[in-house]
């Protein structure tokens, strides 16, 4: 099945639990979130970043890349650049889990951030379920 938008998307259902952040599970496996280019953003962020948009609006049209600051994997990003795209340059002083889609746009021009980053949440849910964290 092909990845859409909505995949990228990570929904916390009501009262605080964390939701959909249990699919990061699958963290370890270098195909995981590889159709979303290992990218994700947390819902909340998602609708933080269209009051962004429209508080910044102006007449005309602007494209903005929404999404975590990190990848959606526990494999290092050089590392998922090597394994998937063997030969292709990665730019210097990338970070070790830094996101492969930029979103330096909407962090300038918008002042998104993205402030729920999938590590902390899966943490806090399986410490939420007694659970080992990552």
């Amino acid at each position: 099945m092909d990845a859409g938008p909505v995949d990228h998307l990570v929904a916390v259902h009501e009262r605080g639990r964390t939701g959909e952040y249990g699919a990061f599970e699958r963290a370890e496996d270098p195909d995981y979130r590889r159709d979303l280019l290992f990218s994700y953003v947390d819902s909340r962020d998602g609708a933080a970043s269209v009051a962004l948009a429209l508080a910044a609006a102006e007449p005309g049209f602007e494209v903005y890349d929404i999404a975590a600051s990190d990848t959606g994997s526990a494999v290092p990003s050089a590392e998922l650049c090597a394994h998937h795209f063997p030969g292709v340059p990665v730019r210097e002083g990338l970070g070790e889990f830094e996101t492969l889609v930029s979103v330096d746009k909407a962090r300038d021009r918008l002042g998104f951030v993205a402030r729920h980053l999938w590590r902390e949440e899966y943490a806090a849910q399986r410490a939420a379920e007694g659970g080992a964290t990552r």
